[in-house]
Formats: C-alpha cells, structure tokens, sequence
C-alpha cells in the first residue's frame, strides 16, 4: 500500500541516474547493518537509478552483492520487506552472516523509510552527481530477456515462447499516448510488423498480450480514417534494402520535415523513434534530430533509440510533474472512488465498472494505456490507486506513486470466477467499505454458472502446454510477469490438466525449477513435469505430449503446429465474471480444433524452419 511523503527533495532524483558519495554510502552501510556490525563487508557505491536507490556491497575475492531499495507491491520479492520498500539482491546469495545482520538489523532500521525519504539521502549529499564517483554495477546482460530481437545466435532461442525481448523492446506500443504526441518511426517495413499500433490492417509477428484484436473485432476502420490528423499520427521512413546499405540520410530529414509539419497543425509533440536498423548500420540520425530542432523554434522534438534504458522515463514529465501539480491543487471526490490504473478500456472494463458499482466503489479515470493529459488533471479526484499487477509497466507505477498523496494497492488482476472475488474483496478491503460481498458476487456471477460448468466439464477433457525455459518460470510462478495473469492458476480454475515442459541446463536447475512451478498447483495430480535441454528433444516433447494446445507469444509458432498442437496466447483472456467465460470459450474452442492434430504431417519444419518434404 502507498504512502504519502511531504517534502519533495526527492523530486529532483526521480528519473534519473544519479551517483552518491561517502555520505550516502555511510547512510547506506547504516540502512543495511553494516555500520558498527564488525563484519568485513563495505559498501563501494551507491547510486540512485530512476525509482530505485542501488548499492555495491564488497564481499571476499573482490566479489559484489548488488542490492536494489524499490517501491513495495503486493508481488515484489526479495530479502527484507517492510510496509513501504523491498530490498533485493542479484548475484551469488549473500554470505549467512550478512543475511543475519540485514534480516536483523537492516529491517528494524528501513522499516521507518519509504522511497522519497531513500532519495533524500542522496539529495543531501554534498557529493552527489559528480564526475568520478564509483558507481554500483552488473552485467547487464544478465537480466536482459533472451531471445531473437537481442541476439539471432542465442543458443536456446528455440526455448522462448513467451517474446521477453520482444515485449521489452515494443514495451511503449502497449501503451496509447496519441493523444501527447505525433510519432515518427525511422525504421524498415518489418519493423511496422511487429509493433501493434498502426494505420493498417497488417499482420503482427508477435501476439502482445495488450492487443486486442482476437479479443474484438477490428476488421472495421477507425472512424475518420482517413482524415490527415489520423493517419499522419505515424509517420515511417519505410527503409529499404539500398537504404540499408547505402544509408538515406535525406529520408530522415524529408520525414522530419512532415512530422514537424503535423506536430505544428495539431500543437502536439513530436515523437521521434529511432529503431534498430538505423542503429546497426551506424547512420548519424541524432545529429539530423539536432538540426531539426534548431531550425524549428517553439517545436518540441523527443528522440528516442530503442532500448530499455531509454524507454524509463519518456513519459515523466506527464506523471511526475504535471501529476503532482494536479495534486497539489485537487482533493478527492469522495472515500469510495478510485482510479484504475493499467485497465484498458474495453468490453471487460466496462464489465469490471458494473461490478465495482455493485459494491459500492465508483471509478474515477482508468489511466494507462490511455495517456493524456485530462486524466492527469482528474486523477486526484479519487481517494485510492488500484493498479494492474503488471511488471513491464512498473516503471510507469513507480513514477505514479512517487510523491503521491494517492494510496494504492496492486491486488491480482480479477481473472478467472474466484480471481474476481479476490479482486472485489482486496479493494473494499483497502477503502475500508462494509458490503455484503458473499451475496452481491453470487448475485453478479450467477447469470454465468451454468455455462461456465458446462465448458469446465468439457475442459476437464483437454490438456494444454506451457513451455519455458527453467530461469524463467517467474511467468508462470508470478503473475505481474504475465501481464497480471495468474495462467497456472486460472487454466486450473476452468478445468484444464497442465503439461509442463522445461529448459534445463543441469540437475541442480531442474530440481530448483520444478518446486517453483509445483508450488503454484491446486491440483498437482492433474499436472506433469517434463525436461528437455535441446531442440530435437523439444520438438519431440511437443509431438509426445497429451496436450491439445501449447501457450506461445509467436504468430503461427511452428514449433507448436508440426507437433499437432493448436496455439493460445494472452490474447485469449479477459478479465472479469463475463470475460472468465469468454475465455474458456475461446480456450475450449481451441483444444477441440482438430487441424493440426490431423495434418501435422504435412506441417513438418527442417530445424532452420524450412518446410520439410512430406513422407510417404
């Protein structure tokens, strides 16, 4: 649950990188035991990153604990909690001694901290930000997602089935903030493939789990489709092959020019993305940004490379700044009314409103993935946050509640019957309401009973397969890292048996792996537990397998279709009472689809993916 800090000094931290001195690292060491402990550990560096406060702790041969202070949600993990901040750690596990002292001491001592005290450690430091100061560090690349968008040579890339790289890389396309900006993406035509958003009615390699269109209809064009202001909302450079090869410095410009001239016409920013092409060949884009800007006065220009560490903080401005303003001057409506944050707005929200209103809670604004600055402004007005458990956008919950005044809570998101309920009752909970929650959810879900039993009994007879590498198996162990679905959970709810399948590398992974994912069952009975550690094996665990259906992020993944399996993904479910149904419906349909158990034999692929010759 949040907190409300008053001050602000922390503000002048918030979205940035910022190194420490002796002094935060002397407070650091205090925060954490160290101080006084006798034990032969320091504190190296100290630094404030965006929402997070980090620090390097020396422990024996040169070896380093990364330690992370981050906001506390109702899923963030790590090895002390209090009610306002998690600290965690990345690297080998800390030493006993150290665990003892920062399980002691360290806890009794952060428990009177929330984020916005962390960061005024590091604004009263007279050192702060200078050149020079160490820094605390890691290897990137360790928590960097594998697969094909970061390297085409990974060596188990056949193992991803849930496009970690792909949702980091388009993470800002989940989100619909047309109504800030006009956007500009330099980049090839494929590229315009797999991102979601667009003008066209084009086919996506990926399937985000924020797209909606196997969830509704979307064969209609947008009204006024083809007005100017609508379609000039994004604008590409189209790359081609001779301008891969060659370079087309003046396309850049030319797009420039007409992404400036449409900002101007609708008084807009404009949104300049620069893609992953561009970045490979080494073409000098910025510079042609730079001279844009100059020669474009009173013409706000944001430029953006895609990369995660660029992506933080584009949007700021918009929920630091302007929404602390917006708070400084607006006092909620009333104790009842909330803000949802991360709930589209679609079919299912509207859903999830009537249920709200069932209870007795009112919804203010829904923000996220709408952005806009109305929002920002009505924001206050409500007495709570209810955010959608939802790890890629954390970055954007962080700088919500930096500051806030606003409370708010991350309850699991309402998926599945009894998923629902929780939701229901985690938010009366926190504002405090009494209502008769046991008649009012019957009375709401009792138009659905009967033929949610009816499809549960069908579903009793399909077995679907999820298959993920055995350091990843915080997507099915964690929901925020499923945009917010408790998969194992909700498919157990409906009635399907579940077929695991793991990338292992050793023994010792594979027993860690299957007591993370078997501690998520219900009904372990139902489940099976399966290894494999290489292509071939997968393939052959696939084509073996009972399972009727295999979850993958990939269109029209052949990994699943020459094993005879039908494919789901995300875009399946729906939150809610009305939106369990529907996704069982659709999940049911899937399994009894009998296509690709009957022609998989003339769907087999060469391991390069080729099309394989039919056998006789």
């Amino acid at each position: 649950m949040g907190q409300h800090h008053e001050g602000g000094a922390g503000r002048k931290l918030e979205g940035s990188i910022t190194a420490g001195g002796a002094a935060t690292r002397d407070a650091v060491s205090i925060l954490l035991g160290l101080s006084g402990s006798g034990l032969p550990y320091r504190v190296r560096a100290a630094a404030w990153k965006d929402q997070t406060l980090m620090a390097s702790v020396t422990l024996a041969d040169d070896k380093e604990l990364l330690f992370t202070f981050e906001r506390r949600t109702d899923e963030t993990e790590g090895i002390i909690k209090t009610d306002h901040v998690v600290l965690s750690y990345s690297g080998d596990d800390p030493p006993r001694d150290l665990t003892e002292v920062l399980e002691g001491v360290g806890k009794a001592r952060l428990a009177d901290y929330d984020m916005e005290r962390l960061a005024e450690i590091v604004v009263a430091d007279p050192e702060a930000g200078k050149p020079g100061l160490p820094t605390p560090s890691r290897d990137e690349q360790d928590n960097r997602p594998s697969a094909l968008l970061d390297t085409w040579g990974e060596s188990d890339a056949y193992a991803d089935f849930f496009a970690g790289g792909e949702i980091a890389r388009s993470q800002l396309d989940s989100l619909d903030p047309t109504n800030l900006f006009v956007f500009v993406q330099h980049s090839d035509q494929e590229c315009n493939h797999v991102n979601p958003h667009s003008v066209a009615p084009i086919m996506w390699l990926v399937n985000y789990p924020w797209e909606e269109r196997t969830r509704y209809d979307r064969a209609a064009r947008p009204e006024g489709f083809t007005d100017f202001t609508v379609v000039d909302r994004m604008l590409s450079t189209d790359l081609t092959e001779n301008d891969v090869i060659m370079g087309n410095p003046d396309k850049v410009r030319r797009v420039l020019e007409k992404g400036i001239e449409v900002s101007k016409k609708l008084g807009k920013t404009l949104f300049f993305s620069n893609t992953c092409v561009p970045v490979v060949i080494g073409e000098d884009v910025e510079s042609e940004v730079k001279r844009a800007r100059k020669g474009c006065e009173g013409c706000p220009i944001l430029y953006l490379t895609v990369t995660p560490r660029a992506m933080v903080n584009v949007f700021h401005d918009v929920l630091v700044a302007k929404r602390l303003e917006a708070e400084a001057r607006t006092e909620p409506r009333g104790p009842n009314v909330i803000n949802l944050i991360g709930y589209p707005k679609n079919r299912a929200h509207d859903e999830l409103e009537a249920m709200l209103t069932a209870v007795g809670v009112e919804r203010n604004v829904s923000l996220l993935p709408d952005l806009d600055f109305d929002l920002i402004e009505k924001l206050p007005e409500a007495a709570f946050n209810v955010f959608l458990s939802n790890y890629t956008w954390q970055h954007l919950y962080d700088q919500l509640t930096f500051e806030s005044k606003i409370p708010f809570i991350s309850p699991l998101p309402p998926y599945g019957l009894a998923g629902s309920r929780a939701w229901l009752a985690a938010i009366l909970d926190a504002l405090k309401l009494d209502a008769d929650l046991e008649r009012i959810f019957e009375d709401l879900a009792a138009p659905y009973r009967a033929h949610w039993n009816t499809l549960t009994e069908e579903a009793r007879e399909y077995r679907v397969a999820l298959v993920v590498r055995a350091s990843e198996t915080y997507y099915l162990t964690k929901p925020t890292f499923a945009w917010g679905v408790p998969i194992v959970a909700v498919l157990e709810e409906m009635g399907f048996s579940i077929d695991i399948l793991l990338k292992l590398d050793s023994r010792e992974e594979a027993t860690k792996a299957a007591r993370e994912v078997h501690s998520v069952f219900a009904h372990p009975e139902r489940h099976t537990i399966k290894g494999f550690n290489s292509m071939e094996m997968l393939f052959s665990r696939l084509a073996e397998a009972p399972s009727h259906a295999v979850l993958t992020y990939h269109f029209f993944d052949w990994r699943a279709t020459q094993g005879g399996l039908n494919m789901f993904s995300l875009q399946q479910f729906e939150p809610g009472l009305a939106g369990a149904v529907r996704t069982l419906e659709r999940l049911v349909g899937i399994c009894r689809t009998p296509y690709f158990r009957r022609y998989a034999r003339y769907l087999q692929r060469t391991p390069e993916g080729l099309r394989a010759p039919v056998g006789d």
